[in-house]
């Protein structure tokens, strides 16, 4: 016959968390939504920059400069413009 195992608990022990303990797990929460909140924002940018990075490199690889440089100005005043500009003084 198999045995149980069987936690003590006495008249003492909460079935719950104190007061002070969810605060704390509130605060913890909240900084670490505020830093999840930051760090997309600057990931975002890091994208737009990577992929203006990188078609800058493909424009200077071609002898029709002009058509991807075009492509490039749009990418950078339709994306990288707007997505800095949000991550620096957006909320």
């Amino acid at each position: 016959m198999p045995t149980r195992m069987v936690t003590p608990t006495s008249a003492t022990t909460p079935a719950y968390p104190a007061p002070a303990e969810r605060s704390y797990v509130a605060g913890i929460l909240g900084v670490v939504n505020g830093l999840a909140l930051v760090l997309s924002a600057r990931l975002i940018v890091l994208v737009a920059v990577a992929g203006a990075i990188g078609l800058t490199y493909l424009a200077l690889g071609r002898s029709d400069q002009w058509n991807v440089l075009i492509l490039l100005g749009t990418y950078l005043v339709g994306c990288v413009v707007p997505a800095v500009w949000l991550a620096a003084y957006g909320k």
